[in-house]
């Protein structure tokens, strides 16, 4: 218990004013919203920068964890295309927005991509020797790709229905 209370006191207050951020961000996608081509755009860019910047960071410029991370992109994205999520979406061509139904599986999401990332710099944090560890790397950039790709292959979906 004390090694969690240690971890928890020394996490920046930036990190939990971002899950507050997330949180908002995972809710408002709970409700049925209608958003344009761009606003669509924004959260699979801004999570594949995350995902980018995170394998950087946490393991420079490692072959294996950038080659992982791309796989896991293109798994989420074939994936979905049995998935063929989000359902339900609809496009005005006068507006030029899509709406689409609410679902808290973005939140889930997000919540997962957040908790993952958390685990991951804690865990190089008090064991940095597993930064070399090639195998480490691959499956944190498997499961960074797979996360993050899941967002890019939803918003690939809903653009392809258009």
């Amino acid at each position: 218990m004390e090694f969690l209370l240690q971890i928890l006191k020394h996490t920046p207050v930036w990190v939990w004013l971002l899950l507050g951020t997330l949180v908002y961000y995972g809710y408002v996608q709970s409700r049925t919203r209608r958003v344009s081509k761009a606003r669509l755009l924004l959260l699979p860019a801004a999570l594949a920068g995350l995902s980018l910047y995170g394998v950087w960071s946490a393991f420079g410029a490692s072959v294996v964890a950038f080659c992982a991370l791309l796989l896991g992109i293109a798994l989420a994205v074939l994936a979905n295309r049995i998935l063929k999520q989000p359902g339900g979406v609809t496009y005005s061509e006068s507006a030029g927005t899509f709406t689409i139904p609410g679902s808290w599986l973005p939140l889930a999401l997000i919540m997962i991509i957040f908790f993952v990332r958390y685990a991951v710099a804690v865990t190089l944090v008090v064991k940095p020797w597993l930064r070399s560890l090639g195998a480490f790397a691959g499956i944190v950039g498997l499961v960074y790709g797979l996360l993050g790709g899941i967002f890019l292959a939803r918003t690939l979906y809903t653009l392809r229905g258009k």
